[in-house]
């Protein structure tokens, strides 16, 4: 991290490579999801897991999973992104995390993202998890991503997908 605040790059750049980093620290911890899966979503391609063939380090795990019920988590940051984007801002992953979760951080203040009336309501809920229920949201089509070219890079931004938005389950 400290190659990237100390070089000679544009904030938002910065802001950029160190979302990238924290993506790679997401794929390494994830201990609960299929690799595959990871790494197609990562390229923005759906995983059927009925054509999984248990091979990565995560499906070789004979581990019972305990299921809970996370849907009203869903449905606020459903509601976080459709707020916020239809007032034309952009999220990262990352910081649809921190306002989820009510991160007191600079480019949240910045952006007057703390005004959200959901913002903190998952301060309960580790950030691993919140990422694992994002990334969830995107597996089945609530979320989707939204790629803009810079430059000498592109950014990727998390929107409401486009069937949520038809079907109007988000209210506005």
């Amino acid at each position: 991290m400290s190659l990237i605040h100390s070089g000679d790059l544009e904030d938002e750049e910065k802001q950029h490579q160190l979302e990238q980093l924290q993506e790679v620290r997401e794929f390494c911890d994830n201990e609960m999801e299929c690799r595959r899966r990871q790494i197609l979503r990562h390229f923005g391609e759906q995983f059927d897991a009925q054509h999984c063939r248990k091979r990565c380090d995560v499906c070789l795990k004979d581990e019972t999973m305990v299921k809970q019920d996370f849907t009203d988590a869903a449905n606020n940051i459903l509601q976080i992104v459709s707020d916020l984007t239809m007032n034309g801002d952009t999220l990262s992953k990352t910081m649809l995390v921190d306002v989820y979760r009510g991160a007191n951080k600079k480019e949240v203040k910045s952006r007057g993202l703390q005004n959200n009336p959901l913002f903190g309501a998952g301060k309960c809920y580790n950030k691993d998890l919140v990422t694992r229920i994002i990334d969830q949201l995107v597996n089945q089509g609530g979320l989707d991503w939204s790629f803009v070219r810079r430059a000498t890079w592109s950014v990727k931004y998390i929107i409401v997908s486009r069937e949520l938005n038809e079907c109007s389950h988000v209210q506005s």
